[in-house]
């Protein structure tokens, strides 16, 4: 016989421990449901942690569809989820700082301060060497550098002026190069140092807006993990009060079904009597708990509309 990969989780209702739930085919109202509970916990209590998540994804997604649309897409996805933090006491901080590691941040460096800690020298030295040369935009930005440099702290508004002194709006670096009236202003190594200062200022100014970058995906991230993670519990929570499963519930507990070898073996022989091949349909959307559950058959075929009907080896 042959059978689809739904078919084929399906056919392990049976074996798992879940009696005396029902099937829930349509889940749309039910996810529905759980995002409004979601957005009603953060109304009831906006100083917790998910609110200010959700205000976080609502002001960078650009409004409310856009963060429901995010938040679907976890909870669709919540398989991938659960095998990725599986066994972790603390899955939403794991996966934070999972982030954090593979970014290379270090949560108490300031990208900002080490910038200011490292350029602060030779952002006076540049100041200096654009007063030699008092055209109308270098005393503009002499100025920006020296007001913004001068003060007890170093802000991001205190940084993102000085970009403005070496990059564009589009965060090129500025158009500097050595002019036989710049050597006469300057000095010929006054000219050359001025151009090298520039090059450097320039490339760090860059590295800082690419951390700075880094650890606003990683704060996003964060948003979306915490409130994601909530939702899917809350959508989990509604489904066991009704005593209903979906197929995403069936993938999972199959998938740990499988993953337990006092099992495995038994139900891959009960199956082997039943179902001879699997076809895949559009194999590109497969998630990786549904691809976990299909390696150790002894043949899958895969079936699309872009590809040829194949054998795939077993990985036996």
């Amino acid at each position: 016989d042959t059978a689809t990969t739904e078919i084929y989780t399906l056919s392990l209702h049976d074996a798992l421990p879940i009696s005396g739930f029902e099937l829930l085919e349509q889940t749309s109202k039910t996810q529905q449901d759980a995002i409004d509970t979601l957005f009603a916990e953060a109304t009831h209590n906006p100083e917790s942690d998910i609110a200010t998540a959700l205000e976080m994804l609502f002001d960078y997604l650009n409004g409310l569809n856009n963060t429901h649309t995010a938040l679907f897409e976890f909870l669709t996805h919540r398989s991938d989820w659960w095998a990725y933090t599986r066994n972790k006491t603390d899955c939403v901080q794991f996966s934070i700082d999972e982030l954090s590691r593979q970014f290379s941040i270090t949560p108490d460096e300031n990208p900002v301060q080490y910038f200011y800690d490292v350029s602060g020298t030779l952002l006076s030295e540049f100041a200096g060497l654009l007063r030699l040369h008092p055209t109308k935009s270098n005393e503009k930005y002499c100025s920006l550098i020296e007001s913004n440099i001068n003060g007890a702290n170093f802000t991001n508004d205190n940084f993102h002026a000085i970009k403005s002194v070496f990059l564009t709006e589009k965060n090129e670096p500025r158009v500097r190069k050595t002019s036989a009236i710049l050597e006469k202003k300057m000095g010929n190594n006054q000219s050359e140092r001025f151009i090298g200062l520039h090059i450097d200022l320039s490339e760090k100014v860059l590295a800082c807006l690419d951390q700075l970058a880094l650890r606003e995906t990683l704060a996003i991230n964060s948003a979306w993990y915490l409130a994601g993670n909530r939702l899917i519990n809350i959508y989990q929570h509604i489904k066991e009060e009704q005593r209903l499963l979906d197929f995403t519930d069936l993938e999972w507990k199959t998938y740990l079904l499988l993953s337990d070898s006092q099992n495995a073996h038994w139900i891959q022989y009960k199956l082997d009597q039943r179902i001879e091949h699997i076809l895949i349909d559009e194999f590109q959307d497969t998630n990786p708990t549904q691809w976990q559950l299909i390696l150790d058959r002894k043949s899958t075929r895969l079936n699309s509309s872009h590809t040829d009907i194949s054998r795939m080896p077993s990985s036996a």
